[in-house]
């Protein structure tokens, strides 16, 4: 099941219906890479996700790693006296719930969707244009040039990529990434 849409919205979008076309299971594989890429640019989850980790306790709280904690689940000393993960006595296992909201900003999550449909239609099987073309013309003299992923285009998909890039820069400024 995809994480920032349902099966349901993204069957919605234009084109998308035909199950026996595109299974369920493509869906899901092209949108788990779709938000990988999104949470690894961004630098955080748009949905909460389930850590636990030991770290030490800063000033009696535990000092954790991941941005937007939404809430501690559960918290207990670790044994004393160890130089291993952090040295000292104060180490604390911790599971906590980290991400920025409880569901994702509503243009990050269409990004999601039109990224997920992007890359279902360039890796179906029966995709027209090899997915390393760069440019194509045709028999009339017109060329198609196409965005390939980079450092600056994630995704490779523009429309996609300008949301991931304005979160980023966004959250970026707050000091996160």
């Amino acid at each position: 099941m995809p994480e920032y849409f349902t099966l349901e919205e993204f069957r919605d979008l234009g084109g998308m219906d035909d199950e026996g076309k595109y299974s369920d299971a493509t869906i899901e594989r092209a949108a788990a890479y779709i938000v990988a890429v999104i949470e690894r640019v961004v630098g955080t989850s748009f949905v909460p996700r389930t850590f636990t980790r030991t770290v030490p306790l800063v000033n009696g709280s535990p000092a954790l790693s991941a941005p937007f904690v939404l809430e501690v689940t559960d918290q207990q000393d670790v044994t004393t006296g160890s130089s291993y993960p952090f040295g000292g006595t104060s180490n604390v296992s911790v599971t906590y719930r980290a991400g920025y909201s409880e569901t994702p900003p509503a243009d990050i999550k269409e990004a999601a969707m039109q990224g997920t449909r992007a890359r279902v239609l360039d890796t179906a099987s029966n995709a027209r244009i090899n997915d390393r073309t760069s440019q194509m013309t045709n028999e009339a003299g017109g060329t198609t040039t196409y965005v390939l992923a980079g450092m600056e285009r994630p995704t490779g998909y523009p429309d996609v990529d300008a949301v991931i890039l304005g979160w980023r820069r966004r959250l970026f400024g707050l000091g996160f990434i």
